[in-house]
């Protein structure tokens, strides 16, 4: 189980970094600074990591940015690392994957919900 959540982290972490990269190189128009001042909040609450206060900031980058594809996968990282938030996280990366199917990452974005259904199917199990 242990490598199974050390390549959940890495994944994790790979699909972070380069959200950070796509917010900064490749969104069609630069957020509203508003919106960008709430991303850059929860990119570092994830960073300390504080994930409920992370999702909270990408919560208000969404208000000001709604149709903002970087801001869904930042929901959707920040959501996966919060205990029995799988769904969630899935929906958000659903949502990133509609708004921008040509992303570079997608690839990476479709392995982790695979990785999330499968965490979400075994907590059920558990229960």
């Amino acid at each position: 189980m242990k490598s199974a959540g050390m390549l959940c982290f890495l994944i994790l972490t790979l699909l972070f970094l380069n959200s950070v990269r796509h917010a900064a190189a490749s969104t069609p128009a630069p957020l509203p600074p508003a919106a960008q001042e709430a991303l850059n909040k929860g990119i570092i609450a994830a960073k300390v990591p504080d994930y409920l206060l992370a999702t909270r900031y990408f919560e208000e980058a969404r208000r000001a940015a709604p149709q903002a594809p970087v801001i869904y996968l930042n929901l959707g990282l920040a959501e996966s690392r919060v205990p029995w938030r799988e769904l969630r996280a899935i929906a958000w990366f659903g949502a990133y994957l509609e708004a921008y199917p040509d992303a570079p990452n997608a690839a990476a974005v479709k392995e982790q919900i695979g990785v999330l259904e499968m965490m979400s199917q075994s907590n059920v199990s558990r229960l």
